[in-house]
């Protein structure tokens, strides 16, 4: 097996494959792995390259979240691998702000204060997400025409789209309701997170892991 690209994904491809006792090679044209979430040193000091944070935060113990799926499948300990949540984060448009964090009451709760007539439609967007497969086989779906079957202030519904757009879509001013589904979970059901010590570490791990399997990286 040949996978191009020791980023994230790759790296994570490639342990799943290793452990099976299957000859793998990961081709990565950047003198390290890492993709777009690699680092460097310059004077001595690390610097950190790509995205700030991690989604998809899940607590140790919660086994049916997709990060501790993803340890179970990599034969990674979880309870090794320290996280640091965000403290919270900040939808900013010229005419209000939404603040959000790992705790969704806070998103629920300033939309509420912000928002008023648009409270119980996303209450009710909400429950659409928790209930929605997005990996069922479906034609495209627009994200944005069913939010505005809940929410009418189009305001809001930018505001909405806006940080899930931006972590998860590669059109413009639409999303396909599945990918919209996907992200509102990542993002603000579950939310951001770091890992502990720095990428560098936890790159280390990764590759570390999977050259003990067999994989090869050149």
């Amino acid at each position: 097996m040949i996978i191009l690209g020791g980023g994230l994904s790759g790296l994570a491809a490639g342990i799943r494959h290793a452990r099976f006792g299957q000859p793998t090679l990961i081709l990565e044209k950047h003198i390290r792995p890492g993709g777009l979430n690699s680092y460097y040193h310059r004077q001595g000091m690390l610097f950190e390259t790509g995205l700030h944070a991690m989604t998809n935060f899940a607590p140790a113990g919660v086994k049916n979240l997709p990060l501790n799926r993803l340890f179970r499948q990599l034969k990674l300990s979880r309870k090794s691998f320290e996280t640091h949540e965000q403290i919270g984060s900040e939808i900013i448009f010229p005419q209000v702000s939404l603040r959000f964090s790992n705790d969704f009451s806070e998103l629920r709760g300033d939309i509420s204060r912000k928002f008023p007539d648009s409270a119980a439609g996303f209450d009710r967007l909400t429950e659409l997400v928790r209930a929605y497969d997005p990996f069922q086989v479906r034609p495209w779906v627009s994200a944005r025409r069913q939010i505005s079957e809940f929410i009418s202030d189009q305001l809001l519904v930018d505001m909405l789209l806006c940080p899930l757009m931006i972590y998860g879509n590669s059109q413009e001013h639409d999303m396909d309701l599945g990918q919209f589904v996907i992200m509102f979970q990542a993002v603000f059901l579950e939310g951001f997170f770091r890992p502990g010590g720095t990428m560098k570490d936890f790159l280390d791990l990764l590759l570390k892991h999977y050259q003990e399997l067999g994989g090869e990286i050149r």
